[in-house]
């Protein structure tokens, strides 16, 4: 009894010492980003987008020019390497991005990739793996508790019935992907196509996009960890994460460029490329960096190990509501689990926010 007055009584004197200017403008920027986040793959979701290789490296662009804002606001601030290294890092895991949408739907398939990605930011700045300073919140009761609803919420989604695949239209034949002997730019409406992940069975999909969706979550919880060792161990480091959006930006391109030659090899110089998904793509870039901006607004003061499971769970109660909205969820049991869920979402964001 005497613990959980204990706990109470830290709960209420952080929610009164964190209702500041500061504290309200965190808690915007948290809030704008797990919107942000949880929906930014919807300008593309009506849009064939093939196996996603062409479509990743686009949104990728489409990051790095947003980015040319920001570190013109931030008066072209030093050029760091570390930074590109974890844009490398978060390219490697968003390359997978459209199969896993392929194979589990908009709305499963970012919740597997948010619950590693929490777990595995969260206890990369908690305990300080990889060089970085453990981050200690001042509640550490309360922080626990947070992240211990955001998982649980999270884990409440799982029994959330999803129908397989997203939204299929008519769809058009790749600008680039025909044989050197008939080179002609086709724009005929064709039957279904069909790719590798069309091909598969649910059980397979499934399985595919599970695995996938870890090893993505594993690189988005990871990624900043260069810039996390670069304020903790070079005494010229800002501590303001929007310094280092570019060169961030720029490892997340250079990385994307990458797979796609790779990609190119794999194909024999015949990748699928769809011109009418190139704008919604670029769109899904700026949505997704200004998300990124308002993270980093609220990691600068709140530290990663209280912003991480906010933004993670965050984007997947959104998810899901996109989800109802677009048919995906059906039923009062999906309904009444997606509510619980969100509630739980709150309660840990909330407290996270205020175990600083």
């Amino acid at each position: 009894m005497i613990g959980y007055l204990d706990i109470m009584y830290n709960v209420t004197t952080t929610y009164e010492a964190s209702i500041s200017t500061e504290g309200i403008v965190n808690f915007i920027c948290l809030f704008t980003a797990s919107v942000f986040f949880g929906g930014n793959y919807l300008p593309v979701k009506h849009y064939e987008t093939g196996d996603g290789y062409f479509f990743q490296l686009v949104v990728c662009i489409g990051i790095w020019l947003s980015s040319l804002a920001i570190n013109w606001y931030k008066n072209n601030p030093t050029f760091y390497f570390l930074p590109v290294i974890g844009g490398f890092i978060w390219s490697s895991g968003n390359v997978n991005s459209v199969p896993i949408i392929k194979c589990l739907g908009i709305g499963f398939g970012s919740l597997f990739w948010n619950i590693i990605g929490l777990l595995a930011g969260w206890g990369n700045a908690r305990f300080g793996w990889f060089g970085v300073k453990p981050e200690i919140p001042s509640n550490i009761y309360v922080n626990y508790i947070g992240v211990a609803l955001c998982v649980a919420s999270i884990i409440l989604f799982l029994f959330v019935d999803v129908e397989m695949g997203i939204e299929e239209s008519n769809e058009r034949e790749p600008l680039i992907n025909q044989s050197s002997q008939n080179i002609q730019v086709i724009n005929l409406e064709i039957s279904k196509r069909t790719d590798i992940f069309d091909r598969m069975s649910i059980k397979v999909k499934r399985i595919v996009g599970t695995v996938l969706s870890i090893f993505t979550g594993a690189m988005f919880g990871l990624s900043l960890t260069p810039i996390l060792y670069l304020v903790d161990n070079y005494p010229d480091a800002s501590s303001d994460y929007n310094m280092y959006a570019f060169s961030y930006s720029t490892g997340i391109l250079l990385g994307s460029l990458i797979y796609f030659v790779i990609y190119c090899i794999i194909k024999k110089n015949r990748p699928d490329v769809y011109p009418e998904s190139i704008l919604p793509a670029l769109l899904v870039g700026l949505i997704w960096q200004i998300a990124n901006t308002c993270f980093f607004v609220a990691t600068s003061s709140l530290d990663q190990e209280i912003t991480f499971p906010v933004v993670n769970c965050g984007p997947c109660a959104v998810a899901f509501i996109i989800g109802l909205l677009y048919k995906e969820i059906k039923g009062r049991k999906n309904f009444i689990l997606i509510f619980i869920g969100i509630m739980l979402t709150v309660a840990g964001s909330i407290l996270c926010s205020f175990s600083k």
